[in-house]
């Protein structure tokens, strides 16, 4: 897996130690409790009902009948009757958006005949028992609401929400037929195994600073002979573009053919095997050798038993001998290797920010160093180093703002928190919502200049959410400040924009 062995780590009084962070929290616990058992027996002898939701639109704010309070967003197909069933996918989303995953499978649903259910309530954060009421009350409702085919359920996820749908679908045994996972993998607690009992569909942007982690992952389920597919694309850590969620659906139904959980379909089957060997035609440079090479498995793994594939099997498999495939490999790693360690050594310098009489230095240093990778992460041209630049600093901004937010600020450690979230506001400058949090934790922790400062900085880029600022408890030591209500002064009069 190359030196730079998937340690994840923080800001912890000047020195790097692994993280406990939101993924950890969420995925203990709570998938020993879920088994297919345990979920049927939620289903009444006769299903209810459905009720009069709007066809071929995105519906939401659906209320769960069983939990006020809880709700998902909808997409039924413009065909959808209970006089069949339908496949369906459950989608969570890290900071509980429904929408965002109904929207980006809304296509692929229609043309396919999915029913698309997105979660507005499974989040990064939530502890084992409340994940396990949403998950347990969403499959409820929706089972007892709509005609769903139980050979063909399917979950996706982001992020944490990829932690989610993975959790599920292992913890209930067989209830989950398949997975698209995007940007991340299993939960913490959950190492996968031969016996996956569901198909296992990865996407990742290649920028992506989980990228270190789904391509080991593929090997991974390679090794152990688990089907799946690991589908890359031109971004960064996001929820997978519309065409990469079709490319996920149709995979799924390919497979749904090939184990007969629907009738196989000829001109499906002929029509998806051509774009498979089309792509997998255009990977011909040496310098494609790795991702030909998952082409080329992906057409022999999925259509074997619905055509004659062995061919690209044995092509794949001569391919992976050669000098070419080797090269393009180690490159591949030496990026991952280089963004862990370009991330280490910006996160132990971080580590001095906790020392008042330290930090003046190590913001010169950070800052530089972080220049230097923006610069970089700029380039026109789409290589190594780019792809480098880009996942180093969204790697040391998603590990110290998660473990700020979700460790630290929870145990009251907010010299810690807010240490954190300094070095995530200088690797991105220009989020505004960062110096909110960290205006917070400063005060939070009885450092009010400073407070007063991000508060100020945080109006410099944009923040615009006047009524948060007021209401926040944490501020209400600086209140009676001059420079607090000519923060609020700004902030009001200023144009609407976003915070983010």
């Amino acid at each position: 897996m190359g030196k730079g062995k998937r340690m994840l780590s923080t800001i912890r009084a000047g020195v790097l130690t692994p993280r406990r962070g939101a993924a950890a929290r969420e995925s203990a616990g709570w998938h020993a409790a879920l088994s297919l058992a345990a979920l049927l027996a939620l289903l009444p002898a006769s299903a209810m009902a459905a009720e009069d939701l709007p066809r071929g639109a995105i519906v939401e704010g659906v209320k769960v009948a069983s939990a006020p309070g809880q709700s998902y967003v909808l997409y039924l197909p413009a065909g959808y009757t209970p006089d069949r069933k339908w496949p369906i996918l459950y989608a969570f989303d890290p900071s509980g958006s429904g929408k965002r995953p109904v929207g980006a499978f809304r296509a692929a649903a229609e043309k396919y005949g999915y029913v698309v259910v997105g979660s507005n309530d499974s989040r990064n954060g939530l502890m084992a028992a409340p994940l396990k009421q949403i998950i347990n009350a969403l499959w409820q409702d929706t089972h007892e609401r709509f005609s769903i085919d139980d050979a063909r359920v399917y979950a996706a996820g982001f992020s944490g929400g990829a932690r989610v749908a993975n959790g599920l679908a292992v913890a209930c045994g067989g209830c989950v037929a398949g997975v698209i996972s995007s940007g991340a993998g299993f939960p913490p607690v959950i190492k996968p195994t031969a016996s996956l009992p569901y198909a296992f569909f990865g996407t990742v942007g290649v920028d992506d600073f989980n990228f270190r982690e789904m391509r080991p992952l593929e090997r991974t389920l390679d090794a152990l002979d688990v089907v799946n597919r690991l589908a890359t694309f031109d971004g960064r850590h996001q929820w997978c573009p519309e065409e990469v969620c079709a490319e996920g659906i149709e995979w799924m139904e390919l497979l749904a053919m090939r184990h007969g959980r629907r009738p196989k379909d000829d001109a499906f089957i002929d029509g998806a095997l051509a774009r498979y060997t089309a792509r997998a035609e255009k990977l011909r440079r040496p310098a494609d050798a790795y991702e030909r090479h998952a082409a080329l498995r992906a057409i022999a793994q999925t259509f074997d038993g619905l055509r004659d594939v062995g061919r690209y099997g044995a092509e794949a498999a001569a391919l992976k001998k050669t000098k070419e495939f080797r090269a393009a490999f180690a490159a591949e790693e030496r990026q991952i290797d280089e963004e862990q360690e370009r991330a280490r050594e910006l996160i132990a310098e971080g580590g001095a920010l906790v020392d008042d009489a330290a930090r003046d230095d190590a913001l010169v240093r950070i800052r530089r160093l972080a220049a230097t990778l923006r610069e970089q992460a700029k380039s026109a041209e789409d290589g190594g180093a780019r792809r480098v630049a880009r996942r180093t600093l969204a790697h040391v901004y998603a590990e110290t703002f998660e473990s700020a937010m979700y460790v630290y600020e929870p145990r009251k450690e907010f010299k810690l928190a807010a240490a954190n979230l300094e070095l995530a506001a200088e690797v991105f400058p220009a989020v505004a919502g960062i110096e909110f949090d960290l205006a917070r934790m400063l005060a939070l922790g009885g450092r009010k200049d400073r407070a007063l400062s991000a508060l100020a900085r945080a109006a410099d880029k944009g923040y615009r959410d006047a009524a948060a600022i007021e209401r926040e408890e944490a501020f209400a030591p600086l209140r009676e400040s001059a420079k607090f209500k000519k923060v609020i002064e700004r902030v009001r009069a200023a144009p609407e924009k976003g915070n983010e």
